[in-house]
């Protein structure tokens, strides 16, 4: 019996998925330029003439997986303003599950920051990464400002506050990229530290 257009459809479905979670691991390893379809093909264990027919080309692939991964980044933005709980409690929140996403899946952390330093990205990446860091950084500013209205926070300029975190939250990128480096093995980052930079 022959497969119904929805059956299809999943099928297609799942199949893109899977070249996008292979190509991730390939692209935070080697980087857009030095990536080329024949390693995604690899890593998919799926065709090069298959590929083609879900993406354009690795850039496009590049992109959506940039998408995703600012997507899921946003929508933990917006969840922390909606939480209950203090400033610096939703402030905790925040912190937590942007550092459990980057522990459990680091390649598209590394990603993000590649996309931010690379001469190579697709100005489409580019527009994506500004649209969705915008709200990100409101968030992190309103909890701030938030929680210096209360006195939770300590009374210094919001906006380098928000910097401040912002900067922690890339060096800790960084971090797990050379985790080799330290004298012993660390766990996921703590949200506490940073915690206790912001708190009156």
């Amino acid at each position: 019996m022959p497969r119904s257009e929805a059956a299809n459809q999943r099928i297609r479905e799942e199949r893109r998925e899977h070249i996008l979670d292979a190509s991730a691991l390939v692209f935070a390893r080697k980087g857009l330029a030095a990536t080329k379809i024949a390693d995604i093909a690899e890593a998919s264990n799926i065709s090069q003439g298959l590929i083609y027919r879900y993406f354009v080309n690795k850039e496009e692939i590049f992109t959506a997986l940039i998408e995703r991964a600012l997507d899921a980044t946003a929508s933990i933005a917006q969840a922390a303003l909606k939480q209950s709980g203090s400033p610096l409690a939703k402030l905790h929140w925040l912190l937590e599950n942007f550092f459990s996403g980057m522990w459990e899946q680091p390649e598209y952390a590394q990603m993000i920051m590649q996309a931010l330093s690379s001469d190579t990205t697709p100005e489409e990446v580019n527009m994506l990464v500004a649209k969705h860091i915008s709200p990100i950084i409101k968030a992190f500013y309103h909890l701030i400002v938030e929680g210096q209205a209360c006195g939770e926070i300590i009374a210094d300029d919001a906006s380098m506050l928000t910097f401040m975190v912002l900067s922690c939250l890339q060096g800790t990128i960084r971090g797990m990229l050379h985790q080799e480096l330290l004298p012993k093995p660390v766990g996921p980052p703590n949200p506490e530290i940073i915690i206790r930079m912001l708190k009156a």
